[in-house]
């Protein structure tokens, strides 16, 4: 029986596993639910640094995070720690210092430089299965220590590094932008990074260990590669690899590099073209290489593109653009001439078989051909995000009435503060004639402000549907009408017209779209 409580306890936890104001509370229940909730909690503690805080509040929760990691740290590295803690280490501010190298923990004072006098309950660290190394885009450890001087901010850096290897079983995640240690050299490395399942990285990276990390790693699945070089360990380490699945990549690079054929790195993700299934990357349409580069992706699921700052067009670049039969998910950032033409070519062959299409930023000068394009080709598209301009609601209702399996819609349109709701009414009439059966997942605040009696006309037209999640709506004559919009959305709520209201996020529906 305790092994079923402990398996179907497991199985709780990881349910709720995002929704960390329930399973902190966990810890408290008993010393069973503590020990199969700390694990899941530690798998990832860079994820609650990193969240959506401010600035000091992700240093004060990293401090907290790193106070525990230093618990860990072995004797010999305390001592090599403290035997650098000298006169020669001039620090930047010794009031900081003092706050910053003690942390109250139990009611009791603990120096990071001192062997703790009482073990921290759990291994915590074992627990972990992602190494992270930066901060709101800087390093984590010169925010953290930044009261230290860079000499010995870097000693600690490498000591905590060796830590994780040795203590962190099979990590899963790893980020290397930045990091100046042969991590693969330090005890450990081969069991710690035997099973790595996602690589963080920059192609300005040393390119020693990438050659390490290609001795040892073989699962890699996921690369995340800030592209500014070429870096030969690096297409090593991704031409070693048994399997890429999902390809990343963000650039900054030089015509120079483009007009070639992102050098050996290229070379490298072409052998894994046919497993790939997920490619986000710019389009770059004076590349050449892109000719041949696109149509090798045959079994892509998810494909995200996105422009640079130029938009000079090869015209005879989207010809390349071959039928992906497995593709479901097309996502499309800064849509200017170039994603134009590849966009409208991938929806032209996509045989009916695109699920998810999401258009991110203005596409006013293209939105009458797109939504053409997908009225015509996507008759099995479940989620449609777009820049829909007033003059294009036609054509936005033949997608509502051709599009049967649609079940949610983010329609938004930036008009610098030029609101008017009767163009707010003309949408909710549409939504009113033309929505399939299947839609009940509709974002519509960011497209204009609406009526108080429109919206109840819409609510009452959509008594014996399916209960929508709505997203926060913006109406007109706000001051006056507020409380009675409250009450509205209320009584809907109670009579199911309404199932959720403000708290659903549209965006999350492709992001967390799985394969």
């Amino acid at each position: 029986m305790n092994k079923l409580n402990h398996d179907c306890l497991t199985l709780v936890f990881e349910v709720i596993y995002n929704d960390k104001n329930s399973l902190y509370p966990c810890l408290l229940v008993n010393r069973l639910w503590c020990k199969i909730a700390v694990p899941i909690l530690w798998r990832n503690p860079w994820e609650v640094i990193t969240k959506p805080y401010g600035n000091l509040e992700k240093i004060k929760k990293a401090r907290i995070f790193f106070n525990i990691v230093l618990l860990h740290l072995p004797e010999e590295s305390r001592l090599l720690l403290k035997s650098q803690d000298t006169d020669k280490t001039k620090r930047r501010n010794p009031l900081l210092n003092y706050i910053f190298n003690y942390v109250f923990i139990k009611n009791q004072k603990i120096d990071i430089l001192k062997k703790p006098q009482q073990k921290p309950l759990f291994n915590y660290i074992s627990f972990c299965k992602y190494i992270k190394y930066q901060l709101f885009g800087q390093n984590f450890y010169e925010k953290v220590f930044r009261h230290y001087d860079n000499r010995y901010i870097k000693l600690l850096e490498q000591e905590i590094y060796k830590l994780l290897i040795n203590k962190c079983y099979n990590i899963k995640c790893l980020d290397t932008m930045g990091v100046k240690y042969p991590l693969y050299k330090f005890p450990g490395a081969e069991i710690c990074f035997a099973k790595l399942y996602e690589l963080y990285c920059s192609s300005k990276d040393d390119s020693s260990l990438f050659y390490g990390l290609a001795k040892i790693c073989r699962f890699i699945e996921r690369f995340y590669i800030y592209l500014t070089t070429s870096n030969s360990g690096l297409a090593k380490l991704i031409e070693t690899q048994q399997k890429v699945k999902y390809l990343t990549i963000r650039n900054k690079i030089s015509h120079q590099f483009i007009r070639g054929n992102y050098g050996d790195i290229g070379s490298a993700v072409l052998k894994h073209s046919h497993n790939i299934i997920y490619l986000s990357l710019p389009i770059e349409n004076f590349s050449p290489f892109y000719n041949f580069f696109f149509p090798k992706f045959i079994n892509l699921k998810k494909f995200k593109l996105y422009n640079q700052i130029f938009d000079i067009f090869d015209i005879e670049l989207y010809k390349n653009f071959y039928n992906y039969p497995k593709l479901q998910v097309l996502q499309i950032n800064l849509l200017y001439s170039a994603t134009f033409y590849a966009v409208n070519r991938i929806i032209q062959e996509s045989e009916n078989d695109l699920q998810i299409i999401s258009m991110d930023f203005n596409a006013n000068l293209f939105t009458d051909q797109l939504l053409c394009r997908i009225s015509q080709h996507c008759s099995n598209l479940k989620y449609l995000r777009i820049d829909l301009d007033d003059m294009y609601l036609h054509n936005f209702e033949q997608v509502l009435l051709n599009c049967q399996s649609l079940e949610g819609i983010f329609i938004y349109h930036y008009r610098d503060g030029n609101y008017l709701p009767e163009i707010g009414d003309n949408l909710l009439k549409i939504l009113i004639n033309s929505s399939p059966l299947s839609l009940f997942k509709i974002d519509i605040g960011s497209y204009n402000i609406y009526k108080i009696h429109s919206l109840r006309n819409f609510f009452e037209n959509w008594v014996g549907r399916k209960s929508m999640w709505l997203s926060s709506i913006n109406i007109y004559d706000y001051d006056k009408m507020n409380n009675d919009f409250n009450e509205m959305i209320e009584y809907y709520k109670h009579i199911g017209v309404i199932k959720k209201y403000k708290d659903f996020c549209f965006i999350n529906v492709y992001n967390e779209f799985k394969f």
